[in-house]
């Protein structure tokens, strides 16, 4: 549990702790996994607390495929000899990478081969996460299905239904991703973003069409309408006044005519 007092140190010993419980905790998934030990033998599977590079690095932890010989090619050398090579494919990686504040980035690096690589170089599963999340079992069964889905999805070996596809797709457009070296933002949030820009200037250009356009029009009707009314209020203002008067003076000469009659 976080606690107020806590500084990047604690978090660090927690990295370092999961570099010691985490091999067990992959192995035991690896080994109650039945639908991808295609894989597991195939490519072997290596789980490697700070790094593949001679477990020396104390802010990596690696869980990867390794490398599948698929075939083979002949190729001239400079003394006119030919030399055969096998093409290897490289598994995919699961990477636990510590940063700079203590926090931990999840990031998924999918199979390729020196002449095919997916669109995507890494998929961050997860970004900037508390070190206690990786001594949570559900979380880390979810790393190791993604891992196993992205061998499913790209490697030789692999079989997807389409169902595995769509799941695959909803899910990485979720997921900040790495193309052509350049960090990419996840692309239900740009699909987002570009719908509340295309409301905001369509809703902004109506506002000032209406503005400059309707609204002037329609004052200008308005004000006419006003005038008209106030012309027809002062012509019935007009002729009360003229029907007072002649009744007035009608009444005038009627008392003027009984006066002459008496």
């Amino acid at each position: 549990m976080k606690s107020n007092r806590e500084t990047r140190n604690d978090r660090v010993a927690l990295f370092e702790y999961f570099q010691v419980e985490g091999r067990k905790a992959f192995e035991n998934l690896s080994e109650r996994s039945y639908t991808y030990r295609k894989f597991k033998e195939s490519y072997s599977l290596n789980i490697c607390p700070k790094g593949r590079d001679g477990g020396i690095n104390n802010r990596v932890f690696e869980v990867f495929y390794g490398e599948n010989p698929f075939d083979q090619e002949i190729k001239i050398q400079s003394d006119l000899s030919a030399k055969r090579f096998l093409l290897y494919e490289q598994g995919a990686t699961l990477s636990f990478q510590l940063n700079d504040h203590g926090y931990v980035a999840v990031i998924l690096f999918p199979p390729s081969t020196d002449r095919m690589k997916p669109i995507e170089s890494a998929i961050f599963i997860k970004n900037n996460i508390h070190p206690n999340k990786l001594f949570n079992s559900c979380f880390l069964r979810m790393c190791w299905n993604d891992l196993n889905r992205c061998m499913e999805i790209f490697s030789m070996l692999g079989k997807p239904t389409l169902f595995t596809r769509l799941h695959w797709l909803l899910w990485i457009s979720n997921k900040n991703t790495v193309v052509n070296n350049i960090y990419q933002e996840k692309k239900n949030w740009k699909t987002i973003k570009k719908i509340i820009q295309y409301v905001i200037s369509v809703g902004l250009s109506g506002f000032l069409i209406y503005i400059f356009t309707i609204w002037p029009s329609q004052s200008d009707t308005t004000d006419k309408h006003i005038i008209g009314i106030s012309l027809k209020l002062d012509t019935i203002i007009k002729e009360q006044k003229r029907s007072k008067t002649l009744h007035i003076k009608n009444n005038r000469a009627y008392n003027t005519t009984l006066g002459e009659k008496k």
